[in-house]
This record gives structure tokens, C-alpha cells and sequence, in this order.
């Protein structure tokens, strides 16, 4: 009867078992990969990964990287990447309410995303923060500060006094007049 530890060196199964220890371990990393929003739904993403591989990759639903006081627009064909974070992130952004442990997570299933910027976007100006809208844009909050030239995007017209006073007029999407003392 053959044995197998009489067969194979003790010596090159440890490195055998050692690399294929290891090569799993990368394997179930998470990767930062570029991808584009299919869709949104209650600050979710679902993104489609936009790469070659030799594997399909599935669409997943993760949480948008931002704060909850600037909340910025996603739609459907924006682009960006999806970032690994080392513990779930479903109980931190209310998809359920469990608090993570340090087990290492699946590959695809603690990811954020991040909007990437491109350079086939209309020109701006390093002096000009520009505020782009998908459907309307609220400038009355108790905290809204101006200090510099603000364009908001293209039509919009109003005024808006700021947590400190001021009040900002806007005409045409460009604010024309601030008026009072921060």
C-alpha cells in the first residue's frame, strides 16, 4: 500500500501548503475596480464592474462614499470605483444592524464607491466651486457658509440667507450679489 508522506517530501508540502494558504488568502481581498452606476436606490449604488476579466464579475449594490451633510447626485452611467473595506460595512450604513467582527470579508461584499472624476467633463475654474444638480438643489440649511464665487448650475434663479447672515443672490445659475459680513 503507497502512502503519500512517503512519496512527497515533508519539506516541499509545506511549501506547497503555504503558497496555496497564501494564494487564497489574496483571493478573498477585496479589489479596487473601476465601474459605472446602473442604478441608485435609498443612497445605494448598484454598479456594473468595468473591466476585462476572464471571470464575469456580478452587479453589486453598495453604499456611495460620502457625508451625510453633502450628499452629492448619482445617475445611472456615472463612474467611479468600488473601494474594499477590512469589515462589512452593512451595519454602519443601515443595510442591517449588525456590527461587523474582524473576520475577513468575501471579496465583493465590503465595498464602497467612489466617483471618479473625467477629463471629457465640461472645463472649471480653480476660483469657482461648482454645484451641479440632478433635479433641484437646497441651499436652505441652518449651516450654508459662502465664501468664495459659487456657480449652481445652469437656470436656476432665487436668494438664500446663510447660517451667518448673508444673504446670496443667484440669477441665471451665478451668484450675483452676497450681501453682509460673515
Amino acid at each position: 500500500m503507497s502512502d503519500l508522506n512517503q512519496k512527497v517530501p515533508f519539506a516541499q508540502s509545506l511549501n506547497v501548503l503555504a503558497s496555496n494558504v497564501v494564494s487564497q488568502a489574496i483571493e478573498n481581498l477585496g479589489q479596487a475596480l473601476p465601474c459605472t452606476v446602473v442604478s441608485m436606490n435609498q443612497g445605494l449604488v448598484t454598479v456594473n464592474f468595468t473591466v476585462n476579466s476572464q471571470f464575469t464579475l456580478p452587479q453589486v449594490t453598495i453604499p456611495i462614499a460620502m457625508s451625510q451633510y453633502l450628499r452629492i447626485p448619482v445617475a445611472a452611467g456615472d463612474t467611479g470605483m468600488c473601494i474594499a473595506a477590512d469589515a462589512l460595512l452593512a451595519g454602519i450604513t443601515g443595510q442591517n444592524n449588525e456590527t461587523p467582527d474582524l473576520t475577513p470579508p468575501t471579496n465583493l461584499s465590503a465595498l464602497a464607491f467612489v466617483p471618479l472624476t473625467n477629463v471629457n467633463w465640461s472645463a472649471v475654474f480653480d476660483s469657482v466651486t461648482y454645484i451641479m444638480s440632478l433635479v433641484e438643489i437646497d441651499l436652505d440649511a441652518p449651516n450654508v457658509v459662502v465664501t468664495q464665487n459659487m456657480t449652481v448650475g445652469s437656470g436656476i434663479s432665487g436668494s438664500f440667507t446663510t447660517g451667518t447672515g448673508q444673504i446670496v443672490t443667484v440669477q441665471g445659475g451665478i451668484i450675483t450679489n452676497i450681501f453682509g459680513n460673515p
